[in-house]
């Protein structure tokens, strides 16, 4: 696990309560959003190669994390 992950994973923890209908094991992280919805390449060491993706890309991917706990 990256340590960016890490860093998301304890931040998904402070930020509860989820949306509706999820649960912990449902919530992605930025990495995993960024990843699987938008093509995000990883570098070697296993992080991810935000600097990468445009900040239009960066801020959508931090929308679709926020959508994911209640306001």
């Amino acid at each position: 696990m990256s340590s960016e992950t890490k860093g998301q994973i304890k931040a998904i923890h402070e930020r509860q309560p989820f949306a509706d209908g999820l649960v912990a094991a449902d919530v992605r992280t930025c990495e995993e959003i960024a990843r699987q919805d938008y093509g995000a390449d990883i570098l070697p060491d296993g992080d991810l190669n935000f600097t990468g993706l445009a900040i239009a890309v960066k801020q959508q991917v931090e929308a679709d994390f926020d959508t994911q706990f209640q306001s």
